[in-house]
């Protein structure tokens, strides 16, 4: 269908300012079916890429807004993440310590 539209535009309003024979198009119109679902199948893939990066990019952006935001409390003091892991790591090492030796 949108060969023949394709046609009858270029014959009416195209071909005077176009020296060249007019494209031959195939019969066959389940290719070009089969090429539209196929295109739009990767678009949607492109558009899903595209949202999952953006997500990526959003939590990323969190995970840092946590690892520099005070907001873990130990003895009254507010602490970000990574130093409140190292503390842990830290008691968890000397307690293994204690216990070997």
């Amino acid at each position: 269908m949108l060969m023949a539209a394709f046609s009858h535009v270029f014959e009416t309003d195209l071909r005077a300012y176009c020296s060249r024979d007019p494209p031959s198009f195939s019969t066959e119109t389940h290719v070009f079916q089969r090429i539209h679902v196929l295109l739009l199948a990767f678009i949607m893939e492109l558009e899903m890429l595209k949202e999952v990066s953006e997500a990526s990019e959003s939590t990323t952006e969190e995970v840092n807004q946590l690892k520099t935001q005070p907001s873990y409390r130990s003895r009254g003091e507010k602490h970000s993440l990574p130093d409140r892991l190292e503390e842990l790591t830290r008691r968890i090492r000397d307690v293994f310590s204690l216990l070997h030796s």
